[in-house]
């Protein structure tokens, strides 16, 4: 399949807003958008870094200047995050889980709830 290689920063709606960096972005063939970050040393709060990458790209998504109707107008296309822990693995792993594939879904059934957000989570220390 092909892919894309976009640009990498991407700046705040805001003037004093922070901008939000990423190691590499791509986009697939259908549109939907890779973040690939390398994490080689443990970072605090890195679980929240990753819910800011995306939806920075999913906010970003929305039509900029007009009125837009939600389902008409509107067509978010998927936001994956795919991060490779070097040196450090996140706080509630379980001990021989070195992959975490994790998605929005109903904590009741288990069913997903949204298919076009996933976080790809890969602790290389553990292979």
């Amino acid at each position: 399949m092909d892919l894309t290689y976009n640009k990498n920063e991407h700046p705040g709606d805001l003037k004093d807003e922070g901008a939000a960096i990423f190691d590499l972005l791509c986009t697939g063939d259908n549109s939907e958008q890779f973040i690939i970050e390398v994490q080689r040393g443990r970072q605090g709060r890195f679980k929240e870094r990753a819910l800011f990458y995306t939806s920075r790209l999913i906010s970003g998504q929305a039509p900029k200047g007009k009125r837009a109707e939600w389902g008409y107008d509107i067509d978010i296309t998927g936001v994956y995050l795919v991060a490779l822990l070097e040196d450090f693995t996140l706080d509630d792993s379980e001990p021989g889980t070195y992959l975490h594939d994790v998605c929005l879904c109903n904590r009741n059934t288990g069913k997903i709830f949204y298919d076009k957000l996933g976080y790809t989570y890969i602790e290389l220390s553990k292979l």
